[in-house]
């Protein structure tokens, strides 16, 4: 556990205060996108200094994002003026896709909060972490491919199964010795059925002893059915393309620890958009800490949650989130 996850409150409040300044003093100065919209409502750098200043700047929808590639094509303005290295983009399963610029500060960053999730669930560098998600625009295949190497862990990229047919994943997963599933729940319970058709039992004939989920909610039905299949643990993250890698689960699984070092989580009323106290359930608002490419600023994700800011029984006191 890094000493970050169990640093006393305000020191993690010190550090987010100073990042938040750093971010908005750079997004005044290089992101159009922000620079405009805190004019218009009357905001500049020095009026934001600390996390009670937050709501003074407004929020961003997935909409200002659009109208926002409308008028500045190909890219929109929010984007800043760092060359990208590496440009993901969101599913567009409600609207136009939306393309986020990375530097390689940004994807190291991110390399590092994905392999933060795989310590705290339990891989080791003795490990082998099969991956079967999208390698696309889609930003969650490559960054838990990257996460795993930055633990040290092995990987074996086998993709979803348009890329590697479900009957050789399982037989990979067999003859190789797979430990780490990474799947998203819906293709995890379809590599039970191929398993079980091909006359494997899951919870007996494999090595893997965890299976990682995410880019879908993962109901409690869903884990339970995961777990008895593969008699292994199932651990859920949280994640999009904006706020990548910016949640996980810990061993206790009581709620998503957010890694507060790297985001500022919020929960607003869902009509009047007033920020809410910790345990009230409402609309999830983030903002980026890191990013030198693509800076956020109290995004509204949308999904209904709540913030914890109560210890947990794993000694890390970063604050957690509820289940979606």
């Amino acid at each position: 556990m890094e000493a970050i996850e169990r640093a006393g409150r305000a020191e993690i409040v010190a550090l987010q205060e100073r990042l938040l300044r750093h971010q908005v003093e750079n997004a005044w100065r290089n992101v159009p996108f922000y620079r405009k919209r805190w004019e218009a409502a009357g905001v500049r750098p020095e009026d934001i200094r600390t996390l009670a200043d937050l709501p003074k700047l407004p929020l961003v929808t997935k909409e200002d994002f659009e109208e926002d590639l409308k008028e500045n094509p190909p890219f929109g303005s929010y984007q800043g003026n760092r060359s990208p290295v590496r440009i993901h983009a969101s599913s567009g399963t409600t609207g136009t896709p939306k393309p986020f610029f990375n530097t390689q500060s940004d994807l190291d960053r991110i390399a590092e909060l994905s392999a933060r999730r795989l310590r705290a669930q339990g891989v080791t560098p003795a490990d082998l972490v099969q991956i079967t998600l999208p390698f696309s625009l889609y930003i969650g295949g490559p960054i838990a491919i990257e996460g795993a190497m930055k633990l040290g862990a092995g990987v074996l990229a086998t993709g979803t199964g348009a890329m590697t047919p479900s009957q050789r994943q399982i037989e990979i997963a067999h003859r190789w010795r797979t430990t780490v599933l990474c799947t998203t729940p819906s293709y995890g319970l379809r590599l039970t059925e191929v398993a079980r058709e091909m006359g494997f039992d899951p919870a007996r004939d494999f090595r893997i002893w965890m299976v990682y989920v995410t880019a879908e909610i993962c109901s409690p039905e869903v884990r339970q059915q995961l777990e008895r299949s593969w008699n292994a643990r199932v651990y859920s993250n949280f994640g999009s393309v904006e706020a990548a890698a910016s949640t996980y689960e810990c061993p206790t699984r009581s709620g998503s620890h957010i890694s507060e070092d790297a985001y500022i989580f919020e929960t607003v009323d869902p009509e009047t958009e007033e920020p809410l106290p910790p345990g009230r359930e409402g609309v999830l608002v983030i903002t980026s800490l890191f990013r030198e490419a693509s800076p956020f600023f109290r995004y509204r994700i949308g999904d209904i949650v709540s913030l914890w800011e109560e210890p947990c029984e794993c000694g890390r006191t970063f604050r957690r989130m509820s289940e979606i």
